[in-house]
C-alpha cells in the first residue's frame, strides 16, 4: 500500500521514534547503556540503500510516505494523530509523485518523467 520508497531507513526519523523506547529499556535494565536516537542514526548505514535509490532514479526521503505532511506529533506521545496504515488503508499510494524521482523511471514498460 506504501510507495516503494517507505523502504528507506531514514536514520534519523526512526530514531528519534525509538528513543522512548531506548529510555524505557535503560530504565528497566534491559539494556547496559543509554542510547539516544542519534546512536541509532550514527549506527545505520544507508549506502547500499543510497546507491540501490541512485541506480533507480528515486529520490531519498526523510520521513516515512505513510504520514501526512502536516505530521507534527512528539514521537514521545501516544496516541499519535491519524495516519496512514494498513488498518485504514484500501489503495496504494500514487508512485510516483513530485519529488519522488530523481530522474526519469521505467517500470513495467512505462516511462516516468522526473
Amino acid at each position: 500500500m506504501y510507495k516503494p520508497n517507505y523502504i528507506y531507513p531514514i536514520p534519523v526519523f526512526w530514531g528519534r521514534a525509538n528513543e522512548p523506547i531506548y529510555t524505557w529499556l535503560y530504565e528497566n535494565k534491559r539494556i547496559q547503556n543509554k542510547l539516544t536516537g542519534i546512536d541509532f542514526a550514527r549506527a545505520v548505514d544507508t549506502r547500499f540503500m543510497d546507491k540501490t535509490f541512485e541506480k533507480l532514479g528515486w529520490a531519498t526521503i526523510t520521513r516515512p510516505p505513510f504520514l501526512p505532511a502536516d505530521w507534527s506529533a512528539p514521537m514521545d506521545k501516544t496516541p499519535y494523530p491519524n495516519y496512514m496504515n494498513p488498518l485504514n488503508t484500501s489503495k496504494p499510494q500514487a508512485f510516483p509523485e513530485k519529488g519522488d524521482l530523481t530522474r526519469d523511471w521505467s517500470f513495467d514498460g512505462k516511462v516516468y518523467k522526473k
